[in-house]
């Protein structure tokens, strides 16, 4: 939802295309909070997700991109993001 949000006040405030990325809740938080000094990643993408082994914990997401600007009259949910 506030990738959602953040696409709205790109569509109001920009004048060009934007692409807004959402993750599941939790996502961005739990990547953050297993971030060390130096860390390991593995990172595997399909059409609608991304898994992310992050020194050796495993976090998944479905990802849902938010297009806006001139051509899309309101922020939606569009093709997976690639």
């Amino acid at each position: 939802r506030e990738a959602e949000r953040y696409a709205e006040v790109a569509h109001r405030d920009l004048e060009r295309e934007a692409s807004v990325l959402g993750f599941d809740e939790g996502f961005v938080a739990g990547l953050v909070e297993a971030l060390r000094g130096t860390n390991t990643l593995a990172v595997e993408r399909t059409d609608h997700a991304l898994a992310l082994v992050l020194n050796g914990e495993q976090l998944t997401s479905q990802v849902a991109r938010f297009r806006t600007g001139p051509g899309f009259h309101e922020s939606a949910p569009t093709a997976p993001a690639h």
